[in-house]
């Protein structure tokens, strides 16, 4: 996965945005903007809306979010949404998450998973 923005050295970043809206709902996510859960479920109904729909951002899937984005976000830019959309722009390329190969197909919390998201990071579910 290579977030084209970085490939061309432009930050992908919101700085008011970013610096007015804080929150802490656990220590993993003292530095998370409070709207980027929903950003990010938005973005995930957008590009995938062949898959089912995220509904609710309920605190077990923003606990999962805050420690994704505090894994990759400095390597990554997974504190912005739109470093997760393109990631799932990747994602829907792969035969094997788009339920192509045995049926299966992945959902947001599978990809909001730290494992999981550094598996399609890394390329595991890439066609070959």
């Amino acid at each position: 996965y290579q977030d084209d923005d970085k490939q061309n050295n432009k930050p992908v970043t919101n700085e008011s945005q970013t610096n007015d809206k804080r929150i802490a709902t656990n220590k993993n996510d003292k530095n998370v903007n409070k709207d980027i859960y929903q950003q990010i479920a938005d973005a995930y109904n957008e590009v995938f809306p062949h898959l089912p729909q995220v509904v609710k951002v309920s605190q077990k899937r923003k606990s999962h979010i805050a420690a994704s984005i505090n894994e990759f976000k400095k390597d990554f830019g997974f504190d912005n949404a739109d470093n997760w959309k393109s990631l799932f722009y990747h994602a829907a390329k792969s035969d094997y998450l788009m339920g192509k190969i045995k049926g299966w197909s992945m959902n947001f919390d599978f990809v909001i998973n730290k494992t999981n998201l550094l598996k399609i990071i890394e390329g595991n579910y890439d066609n070959v």
